[in-house]
C-alpha cells in the first residue's frame, strides 16, 4: 500500500484483487493529471465556508481503483453526495469501496452501469479515456443524452493507450473537443456537452449465434461476431449434465456460454 497523493489530501491505495507482492500502484499519472485539472480550472469540489452545504457536482467516468472518487469524497463536505461514478467494471468498484473502506471513507456517492442515467445533473466530468473505443463512444453518446448543454468534460489516459481518433470522436458525439498538453506521459483533452444527440452509435450490435440473435454491448470482447474461444466451448460442452449441476463462465461476454 502507497500514498497517493493528490490536491486535497492523500490516500493509501491498493490494486483489487488484493495480492501478496504487488508491484503495480493503484493510479497513474493520467488520474492526477485529472484531478490537478479539476483543481486548477474545474468549478470548485469543496468550500472554505463550513456552512456551504456542498461543493460542485462532479461525475467520474471509467475510474480504475478508486482514485479519482475517492479523493473527491474526500474533499467533499461529509455525507454530501457531490460525486457519482459510472463504469463498466465490477473490479473497479469492488477496489473502490475496499481502499474507501482503507481509508476510513464512507462513501455517499452511488455506481451507475453505463445504461444508467445519471441520478444527478452533474456541473463537470472528468474521464479516464476506456482502452475499448466502442466503450468509449457509447459513453460519450451517452453524455450527449444525459448531460444539459455546457457542462465542461475532462479526459485523460496514458499516451500508449490513447485511440488516434479521439478528438474527431470528441466532436463528432460532443460537437467540440480538443488535446491540450501531455504530462508525464499522460494527455489530457476537453470538451463541453451540446445537450443533445449528435450522432448515434452502433451498439448494441447484433450477432447470430446458431439459433440465436445475441446483443453485444460496447466493451464486450468480440463485437461483430463470436470469438474463437467461444465457438471452440460450443462445440465441446457436454450434452447433459446431471440434475443439480452448476457450469461457471469465467469471464462471461455476451452470455452465449450460458445460453448453451
Amino acid at each position: 500500500m502507497t500514498a497517493f497523493l493528490h490536491p486535497w489530501g492523500q490516500l493509501a491505495l491498493q490494486r483489487w484483487p488484493r495480492r501478496r507482492n504487488e508491484t503495480l500502484q493503484a493510479w497513474d499519472n493520467a488520474d492526477l493529471y485529472l484531478l490537478n485539472t479539476l483543481a486548477e480550472r474545474g468549478l470548485p469540489v469543496s468550500k472554505a465556508d463550513e456552512a456551504a452545504k456542498a461543493g460542485a457536482r462532479t461525475l467520474v467516468l471509467n475510474d480504475q481503483q478508486g482514485a479519482l472518487a475517492l479523493a473527491l469524497q474526500q474533499a467533499t463536505p461529509a455525507g454530501c453526495a457531490c460525486v457519482e461514478s459510472s463504469g463498466d467494471s465490477f473490479m473497479s468498484q469492488a477496489a473502490t469501496l475496499a481502499n474507501a473502506e482503507d481509508n476510513g471513507l464512507t462513501l455517499a456517492m452511488p455506481f451507475l452501469w453505463p445504461f444508467d442515467p445519471p441520478g444527478q445533473a452533474p456541473d463537470q466530468v472528468i474521464m479516464r479515456v476506456p482502452k475499448s473505443v466502442a466503450l468509449l463512444e457509447c459513453q460519450l453518446h451517452w453524455l450527449s443524452r444525459h448531460l444539459p448543454q455546457g457542462v465542461p468534460v475532462w479526459l485523460a489516459g496514458m499516451d500508449k493507450h490513447l485511440p488516434r481518433q479521439l478528438v474527431s470522436l470528441l466532436q463528432r458525439y460532443l460537437g467540440n473537443g480538443r488535446a491540450e498538453y501531455g504530462w508525464k506521459k499522460a494527455r489530457l483533452f476537453s470538451a463541453q456537452t451540446p445537450g443533445q444527440v449528435l450522432a448515434d452509435t452502433d451498439f448494441p450490435s447484433k450477432i447470430k449465434a446458431g439459433d440465436w440473435q445475441l446483443n453485444v454491448h460496447a466493451g464486450v470482447f468480440a463485437q461483430q461476431q463470436l470469438d474463437i474461444g467461444a465457438r471452440f466451448f460450443l462445440d465441446h460442452l457436454p450434452q447433459s449434465l446431471p440434475a443439480g449441476s452448476r457450469v461457471v463462465d469465467l469471464g462471461c461476454g455476451n452470455g452465449v456460454i450460458g445460453l448453451a
